[in-house]
């Protein structure tokens, strides 16, 4: 046993040496490096996934984006995925907000660091989600306490029953198989309560955002909201290397990403105060299930002001430059449709998601045309006049198999768009 405890000893002094030389030697050596690599980051956050060729958007200039506030007795709906995607993404309008308010959950995000738990507490998958969707559920109401503390009228919330991480199957282009059934039970209750609360404002996740659930949720969400008196607005929380740079740097302006500036987005800014601010940074900090690693990303929103765009349908003879190279305009009846060399496609399929039933049921119906040196002309079916819908542009190679999908983009059928008479609407 000595014999053995003695040639063990060399071996211990190696280790220990190099655990003092590692932070003394090697990081120093390394930290060079990873210079270079952090600029290389920072420039294609500058530039991620946007068409060189798209020109600045309209509302860009010298002086900056518009200035948007709420008013003092407008009515504001609310509907986030996440408990705290409120705070994160609209959290300055909400900050601002002093009149009737009514926050609606999704979710309760169950599905995050689920695995952490279920690993850490040795305990099954369904408990360790039913736990943390419970603990993410009253880090949010803790959360609106700071922000209720600032108005007359505190906030009002609404938990739905659907599950995280799944809302992506309510879109016909999603990877998985298409839940129509889900789907319609999801917009039919995004119309009720729209229509019950009567908001003047309603703020959605954006469809551009990198989150699978999120970009399904503010697809349908919009499809809800369009037509209503209602004035509607997203707001992006998932992109590729944004914001940058990450933690809380309040003195720095909140811009969109670059690739997002031709995509037909109308950007607001709205501007916080220091007081809000604060209040938006103690709502933050309940949410103690999101921090850790995140933090450096959630405190990256508290900026000198938010962001949020205009919820629109699409216009005539506007191009629309998608962040993933495809233009996209709209020519009466017909989607002119433009592919850059990246996006490999032999045939265009549209697909357009509408409600029918008097908005009981959605359904989809489906356009196909061909790619010639990549251009293509989508002619689109008829569709319901004025009732909104959405189309998905994707490209399929020679086996018919989709390549790459483009955003869900709304459309309202007029008197000048795709439609049929009013007589013609029921299914």
């Amino acid at each position: 046993m000595e014999e053995a405890a003695m040639q063990q000893r060399p071996m211990r002094r190696l280790v220990s040496a190099l655990r003092c030389l590692l932070p003394s030697v090697v990081l120093p050596l390394l930290i060079p490096l990873f210079i270079p690599v952090l600029l290389v980051m920072l420039w294609l956050a500058e530039r991620s996934h946007g068409p060189s060729s798209a020109p600045p958007h309209p509302t860009t200039s010298r002086h900056g984006w518009a200035a948007l506030r709420p008013k003092p007795s407008e009515r504001l709906l609310v509907f986030a995925v996440h408990p705290d995607d409120e705070l994160v993404g609209a959290g300055a309008y909400l900050a601002a907000a002093r009149g009737p308010t009514l926050i609606v959950y999704l979710t309760r995000g169950e599905a995050s660091y689920a695995r952490r738990l279920e690993v850490s507490h040795g305990s099954h998958p369904r408990s360790a989600r039913e736990r943390l969707g419970r603990q993410r559920t009253k880090e949010a109401r803790l959360g609106l306490g700071h922000l209720n503390r600032r108005s007359e009228r505190p906030a009002r919330t609404l938990v739905l029953p659907f599950p995280d991480r799944d809302l992506e199957r309510l879109l016909p282009d999603a990877p998985t198989a298409w839940q129509p059934e889900s789907a319609s039970r999801f917009y039919g209750m995004a119309r009720r309560i729209v229509a019950q609360f009567r908001p003047d404002v309603v703020l959605l996740p954006l469809v551009y955002d990198r989150h699978p659930d999120h970009r399904a949720a503010g697809a349908l969400l919009s499809l809800a909201a369009l037509g209503t008196r209602a004035r509607t607005y997203g707001y992006l929380v998932h992109w590729p290397l944004w914001p940058i740079p990450g933690g809380y740097t309040p003195r720095l302006a909140l811009r969109p990403p670059r690739a997002l500036l031709g995509s037909g987005l109308t950007w607001y800014r709205v501007p916080i105060t220091p007081s809000e601010r604060r209040s938006l940074l103690y709502a933050l900090y309940e949410h103690r299930s999101q921090f850790g690693l995140g933090a450096p990303y959630l405190l990256a929103f508290l900026r000198a002001n938010g962001l949020l765009a205009a919820v629109s349908p699409l216009g005539e003879g506007v191009t629309i430059y998608e962040p993933s190279g495809v233009a996209v305009s709209l020519r009466g009846r017909t989607l002119v449709v433009r592919v850059g060399r990246r996006q490999i496609a032999a045939t265009l399929r549209a697909i357009v998601l509408y409600p029918k039933r008097r908005y009981e049921a959605l359904k989809v119906t489906v356009a196909k045309a061909p790619l010639a040196r990549g251009v293509g002309h989508l002619a689109l079916p008829p569709l319901p006049r004025d009732t909104p819908a959405l189309i998905f542009i994707q490209g399929l190679d020679r086996l018919g198999q989709p390549r790459w999908s483009t955003s869900p983009r709304l459309l309202l059928p007029t008197a000048g768009t795709p439609g049929v008479p009013r007589g013609n609407a029921r299914g």
